[in-house]
């Protein structure tokens, strides 16, 4: 489809959207669009069946690792940076450990303190994951016309903001749900 084509169906999808149904669609569209970038390979493979909770850990844990390789980080730093309970934490770290992604280590200053890290297979695992993802970006990125493009990088500019705008306690740009918004 030309260009032209897509921009007609796009005006003409557009038209058909409202407060209702447009987010409704989002709620299904982004994370299926976010799997097939994210998702290659093996994905029978357990490690590529782990939950958002423990991906996200292995994540913080591996901007940990930059700062700090050897050392680790504590479960309470942990918990902040993320946003989430100690205890869901502890949960999480429970089952990359497991799998053998993360290890726990004692503190040599403070007994009571644990720190958490990636093993070198969790690190290698992280960097396998980032490098597919990559590539999955780099792919979709090559299907896109010119134009496609500009267009993508403009919707997720406005969905950074409006995110940052939600964050920040933001009311709703358009003053509520009228009924005529439209979607991206």
């Amino acid at each position: 489809m030309g260009a032209g084509a897509a921009s007609r169906k796009t005006t003409t999808l557009e038209s058909e959207w409202s407060a209702e149904t447009a987010p409704e669609w989002l709620v299904h569209a982004l994370p299926a669009v976010l799997r097939r970038l994210t998702e290659a390979g093996d994905t029978d493979s357990t490690l590529l069946q782990l939950p958002l909770a423990q991906l996200r850990l292995c994540w913080a844990l591996n901007n940990c690792s930059s700062e700090a390789p050897t050392v680790g980080e504590t479960m309470g730093r942990l918990s902040e940076r993320m946003g989430v309970r100690q205890s869901a934490l502890t949960q999480a770290a429970d089952r990359l450990i497991a799998h053998g992604l993360a290890e726990r280590l004692g503190d040599p200053r403070d007994r009571r303190v644990v720190r958490l890290r990636l093993t070198r297979a969790g690190q290698q695992w992280v960097a396998e994951r980032q490098e597919m993802r990559r590539e999955a970006v780099r792919r979709l990125w090559l299907a896109l016309e010119t134009g496609e493009r500009a267009a993508l990088l403009t919707a997720v500019q406005m969905l950074t903001a409006a995110a940052m705008r939600i964050e920040a306690g933001a009311h709703p740009v358009d003053g509520g749900d009228s009924g005529d918004t439209k979607p991206l």
